[in-house]
């Protein structure tokens, strides 16, 4: 059986990003995310996209309704806007919440009422596109976004990269990443994150995307079958805390508990299996190009060719 590269935990730690060289980049309005109701993997996606859309077009990016998670990551931790292109806030870096979210409300409501400047967007559940939509615009207009269903056609390597630079986590939290694969991989040779979410998916869709840790557990045996000739290690990460005595049989570790640290420690592991219908192991398998095989079906038996790696532009 032949597999992945192990690969580090360790990311590139610079922040370059490909400069703005569209010949149209003059013709593109800035950006201001003002509103986003999703959590953490979703606000990545969404930013995600923003960010493909800035490195081809050269608009600029404001999104403010990141500040909640900004503080975690490189390219926007010392940005209260979280400015794309990466920018520093020249009279302080970061302020509380509550600060922040009346910052936000104020320039929403300037936003409504200076219709010569702003564009206010908001998206429901069809998916705009934020090259159709900014093509209409003058590059001295502002759009000012609430909702989340943005999405750039612009994902080429140099978007993906950028993407990954910026929202990689800092380094307090990335050096407890490193420890924690230190110790993972000190005698194993393939480590495969396992991703358990139960809290809102018990009410989401009707529990569509449920599956019970039973499940998860039933998985693992069949791909421990796929890596014989490995010693394979489980990472598993769960929103709730995980059963020792279900998965005893296992040779496995649970991660730090911490949202940024667990996400991007699955990033790191060589496969991994997923919740269905989460962008938390998406995202996973998109930053760490780590090849996922979501529980859609409870009586499938998975294969190697079951696991893809996500991308960036699909969700």
């Amino acid at each position: 059986m032949v597999v992945n590269t192990i690969k580090s935990p360790v990311r590139d730690d610079t922040l370059d990003h490909p400069l703005h060289t569209s010949k149209n980049k003059t013709e593109h309005p800035p950006v201001v995310l003002l509103k986003h109701h999703g959590r953490l993997a979703n606000q990545l996606f969404t930013f995600g996209h923003l960010i493909a859309h800035s490195t081809e077009t050269g608009a600029y990016i404001f999104n403010p309704a990141f500040h909640r998670y900004g503080k975690y990551f490189l390219g926007s931790c010392r940005d209260p806007l979280c400015r794309f292109p990466q920018k520093v806030g020249r009279l302080i870096s970061y302020f509380p919440m509550s600060a922040h979210d009346w910052l936000r409300h104020q320039i929403t409501s300037l936003a409504k009422r200076m219709p010569n400047v702003f564009s206010v967007v908001k998206s429901g559940r069809e998916i705009i596109s934020l090259e159709e939509l900014t093509d209409t615009y003058a590059s001295n207009h502002f759009l000012a976004f609430i909702g989340d269903n943005y999405h750039s056609s612009h994902h080429n390597d140099c978007a993906v990269q950028a993407i990954r630079n910026y929202l990689q986590p800092i380094e307090y939290h990335q050096t407890k990443i490193n420890a924690l694969f230190e110790e993972l991989r000190a005698d194993s040779d393939l480590i495969i994150g396992v991703h358990i979410r139960q809290g809102d998916f018990r009410d989401f869709a009707g529990g569509t995307f449920l599956r019970s840790p039973q499940d998860f557990a039933n998985v693992i045996e069949d791909v421990i079958a796929l890596f014989t000739q490995h010693h394979v290690r489980f990472l598993i990460c769960s929103d709730e805390s995980v059963d020792h005595e279900l998965f005893k049989q296992f040779d496995y570790r649970t991660g730090t508990g911490h949202l940024v640290e667990d996400l991007y420690s699955l990033a790191a592991t060589d496969y991994l299996i997923g919740s269905p219908g989460s962008t938390f192991s998406k995202w996973a398998s998109f930053y760490g190009e780590t090849p996922l095989y979501c529980v859609d079906d409870t009586t499938h038996r998975p294969s190697i060719n079951d696991f893809q790696t996500a991308l960036s532009r699909d969700y």
